[in-house]
Formats: C-alpha cells, structure tokens, sequence
C-alpha cells in the first residue's frame, strides 16, 4: 500500500523575537493536540537563508575566480612589460643620454602597454557580447548586455595594467643613460 505523508506546516508571525518565541510553540501545539508531532522550527530568515546558500556559494567562487583571474592578468601585465623593458634597455638608455626625461620614458612605457591593453579590452568585451546568449541562463538580475557591468570590468582590467606596467616603466626611467648603452 502507498502511504502518502502529508506536510503540515503552521506559520506563526510575531513583533517579538522569533528564536525566543519558537521555543513555545510546541507546548502550544501539544495543548491543541497532544499527538501531534513538532519538528523543524525554524524563521523565514533561516529558510531563505538555507534557500539562498547555493547561489551565494556560486556567487563567492566566482568571485573568488575573477580575483585570481586578475592577479595573474595583472602579473601578466608586468611580466611582459618588464620583459620588454629588458629588451629596449639600450634604446631607453640613448632616449635618456638625448635628454629625455625621466616622466617622458615611464608615459613612453604606459602608454605602449595601455594601447595594447585597450586593444585587449575591446576584443574581450565583443568576445563578452558575442557569448552573452550563451550563459544567459546562469544570469540573475542582470541583462546578457550590461553595459555598465561592462564598462566597470574593463575600467577594473585597464587600472589593474595601468599599474602593473608602472612599476616597470619606473625601472625603466630609473636607468642611468651609461649603465643602459655600456650593457649592450
């Protein structure tokens, strides 16, 4: 024989403190009917609480994702920046020999590294666009395309290369001219 089980539920509102309240409803419950079992008690706040658990843990992990993600881009960044600082050092040592000054070759630095960066930056936000349709369905309050989520993310990446290229851009124009031209 199939036996049903039905769920009962009593849902109680109070201007009190419901953990303090919670404790007499079984007593309450058992005076109506003594038979009557009482078990899980718990708020609306625990239930939706309990009910909002897995997406916060998606929302935690992803964030957490992203945080790396860009810890490494922006090591990344300076990585390659510094590699290519190597690679010029003779000819930031002859600009600095000429008379260039120190603010002119760390500009020279950031701004090669930001035009790659904002060529990266637009790429990735069409290549955003284009997959949007894809994880739509893994989207809560937010539109596929949200611009501003979009603008914030790229204004994020192009700070985050900003200053890991800074550091060496300053290296570079901390270079003395004779030390640069003697090493090559």
């Amino acid at each position: 024989m199939n036996k049903l089980r039905w769920l009962r539920a009593l849902l109680v509102r109070t201007a009190a403190d419901p953990g303090s309240f919670a404790r007499g409803i079984p007593a309450v419950v058992h005076s109506v009917d003594s038979r009557q079992p009482v078990s899980q008690i718990r708020t609306l706040e625990a239930i939706r609480s309990h009910s909002l658990a897995p997406p916060r843990l998606t929302a935690m992990l992803v964030t957490l994702f992203a945080g790396v993600a860009l810890i490494v881009t922006a090591a990344g960044i300076a990585g390659i920046v510094s590699f290519s600082v190597n690679q010029r050092t003779t000819e930031i040592g002859v600009r600095m020999a000429l008379g260039a000054p120190r603010g002119s070759v760390s500009r020279l630095i950031v701004g090669e590294a930001g035009r790659l960066v904002a060529v990266g930056i637009a790429g990735g936000t069409l290549a955003a666009v284009g997959a949007a349709a894809s994880v739509r369905t893994l989207l809560f309050g937010v539109r596929a395309w949200d611009a501003p989520t979009l603008a914030i993310v790229a204004a994020v990446l192009g700070a985050s290369a900003l200053v890991a290229s800074y550091v060496p851009a300053r290296r570079a124009a901390s270079l003395n001219p004779v030390d640069a031209l003697r090493a090559d």
